[in-house]
């Protein structure tokens, strides 16, 4: 779904966007787990050194990383980050939240299912599917993708995790978050920027 970007923000409440997986729930963790479990292996999450997690496993398994992205297996035991629940449901009461995800549609029943238990304040008529997030109308998007911090009007927020740390955040305009309490401390700094730009235009 492709929104244009509205003209002006609204100074009383931000259009909040959160990636899904590695964001709001414990995925790639998860993920290295099962995978473990699947190979007999020791994969930890340090070994995850790029977001195309082909590139982070031999080549003998790449089928099983297409796969386990399919597994109910994974969507089950997948939990909130630390301290998302806590202050997503603040921003829920404050804010305008969205669900922004570039997620199959073969799995996004039971990610929306997982969403439902572990947030039940969120409102699911806000879930956005698509793979351009640039083309969302949002205020803020919080991400762990470096390719989701490139284009966009809106500001970005960069959960921090080993594949990303490489991406220069200051020359591309972005702030980085390592967990949910720096993320909201970021969305409080550009509600107050933002705050002073419209007292001084008005």
């Amino acid at each position: 779904m492709i929104i244009e970007r509205k003209l002006a923000i609204n100074i009383n409440k931000l259009d909040l966007g959160f990636d899904y997986d590695n964001v709001l729930f414990n995925s790639s963790e998860c993920f290295v787990d099962l995978f473990n479990e699947y190979t007999g292996c020791h994969y930890t999450m340090n070994d995850l050194t790029d977001w195309d997690m082909k590139k982070c496993f031999p080549t003998e398994y790449a089928k099983l990383v297409d796969d386990l992205w399919f597994s109910p297996r994974l969507w089950n035991r997948i939990e909130p980050i630390t301290d998302a629940r806590l202050y997503l449901d603040i921003l829920c009461k404050e804010e305008n939240v969205l669900l922004v995800t570039n997620t199959h549609w073969d799995i996004l029943s039971p990610k929306v299912a997982r969403l439902k238990k572990c947030y039940p304040f969120f409102n699911t008529d806000n879930i956005y599917t698509g793979k351009d997030k640039s083309k969302f109308s949002l205020d803020v998007l919080t991400d762990d993708g470096v390719h989701n911090m490139i284009h966009g009007k809106y500001k970005k927020i960069l959960m921090s995790y080993r594949w990303n740390q490489n991406f220069n955040c200051s020359q591309n305009g972005v702030r980085r978050a390592d967990n949910f309490t720096g993320i909201y401390a970021e969305i409080q700094r550009i509600k107050e920027s933002e705050r002073q730009i419209f007292e001084m235009m008005n």
